[in-house]
């Protein structure tokens, strides 16, 4: 490949700099996502406790990743994905003290999406804290509607490009499942792979549960279009322990798989009882930390033996 006639407007480069500079996670990471807000909301409403109140439980649950962590992470780094609609005081809490964070930017359920921050989420972004891993969930499918889907794809490329020159690590959630929408071991690889023609390519990704068919085709689609990407979590949505534990099991083998964000599987029952009284806010930690211990846990017993055949 010939060099570059002008290598500060290389595309190339420009990737480069970004996955060896931007870029610098080398752990596995095992984060509490509870960038919530619709389905909390709908907790709060169907507790008949106000709005407000969804701050203090953030609060708590971002106390439960402390205390986790206060017991050891291993080889892993612990995090959180965290909004500031009624998380501000637990992104605070968590930013002093070093975890890895994620931070939303889309409208829940939006789709087409749209951004929190408005349409120049750029300008939004230069106020977050550098370290901040920029978040979007995008419900997108490869067979949408074209006007929807080359929607969804500016906006993504919009958000990249943003996140690009601010030198922001970008993590893309893509929900491929939804009513009416086929899934094949096929449709999450041709999600990556449509993007990356599209010159879209984050730090992260964050996908659903998938077979070890579509494991190995995503993997494939990666290492092909971007070796330096930092890889793959899984997202559990509100999946029981038992389920994401097999979820675990079919990505282990996988080194693009590299840890977890899971959620409501996690914090969702305690954060029901909590609203509704009948915990206190101790009681309420001490549930979600011991909710995420576990599935660390999960995660751990099967990517031990992964590690050693590869050592």
């Amino acid at each position: 490949t010939p060099p570059p006639a002008v290598p500060d407007r290389d595309a190339r480069i420009a990737q480069l700099h970004r996955a060896t500079h931007v870029r610098r996670e080398t752990r596995e990471l095992c984060v509490l996502a509870f960038d919530h807000r619709r389905q909390l909301e709908q907790m709060a409403f169907a507790a008949g406790v106000p709005l407000a109140r969804l701050q203090r439980l953030k609060e708590i649950i971002a106390e439960a990743v402390v205390l986790v962590g206060g017991r050891g992470s291993g080889p892993h780094r612990l995090g959180a994905i965290v909004d500031d609609r009624y998380g501000s005081s637990a992104l605070a809490r968590l930013g002093h003290a070093g975890w890895w964070i994620g931070r939303p930017v889309e409208i829940p359920a939006s789709r087409p999406l749209e951004f929190e921050l408005g349409d120049n989420v750029g300008l939004g972004l230069v106020a977050w804290p550098r370290h901040h891993v920029v978040k979007v969930l995008v419900n997108y499918h490869p067979a949408d509607p074209i006007d929807l889907r080359l929607e969804q794809e500016r906006r993504v490329r919009a958000l990249h490009e943003a996140c690009a020159k601010l030198e922001r690590e970008l993590l893309i959630e893509v929900i491929v499942a939804g009513p009416q929408r086929a899934v094949t071991a096929h449709t999450a690889a041709d999600t990556l792979r449509r993007f990356y023609n599209l010159g879209i390519r984050p730090a992260w990704w964050k996908l659903e549960s998938q077979s070890s068919e579509s494991w190995s085709e995503i993997a494939a689609v990666i290492a092909e279009s971007d070796p330096l990407c930092q890889g793959v979590v899984l997202l559990g949505l509100d999946a029981s322990e038992q389920a994401l534990a097999e979820s675990f099991a079919a990505a282990a083998p996988f080194p693009i798989c590299r840890g977890f964000a899971v959620g409501r599987t996690i914090f969702g029952q305690p954060s029901r009882e909590w609203l509704a009284g009948t915990l206190d806010d101790a009681q309420a930690r001490e549930r979600i930390a011991a909710a995420y211990s576990r599935v660390i846990d999960l995660w751990r017993a099967v990517r031990r033996e992964p590690r050693q055949r590869s050592a």
